[in-house]
């Protein structure tokens, strides 16, 4: 019932718990854990349904999902693609750019002091 209910666009893959510690989860996945514990050491911030796959037999203390409500709850847990974000920009003497979120380091790869300038609209240090 839980496969059935991720949508047919999605990639997905049936992991078994074995198998865990051979699997690369990406940043884009979404886990739905059918069972008992023990995934989250292997993911980094990606989305996990817990279901309860015997809510007759197991009270689901922690996991209080059945299986019968994962195709409504799915479409919330998918990563959203957030608008423009503003990168730190830094242009090398040898015209190589480099972009990051939110930090660059400028100097030399012995950590000895550099010259750098700094611009933003317009203003210069």
């Amino acid at each position: 019932m839980a496969r059935a209910a991720v949508p047919s666009e999605w990639r997905r893959a049936l992991v078994r718990r074995a198998d865990f510690d051979r699997v690369l989860f990406g940043p884009e996945d979404v886990t739905v854990a059918v069972g008992q514990d023990g995934l989250a050491e292997y993911l980094d911030g990606q989305p996990v349904l817990g279901v309860n796959s015997a809510p007759d037999r197991y009270d689901g203390v922690l996991v209080r999902i059945t299986p019968d409500r994962i195709g409504r709850l799915l479409p919330a847990c998918r990563p959203r693609r957030h608008g423009h974000r503003t990168m730190a920009e830094a242009l090398l003497d040898s015209d190589v750019r480099l972009l990051a979120p939110n930090e660059i380091f400028v100097g030399h790869r012995s950590h000895q002091s550099a010259r750098y300038r700094i611009s933003v609209d317009g203003a210069e240090e």
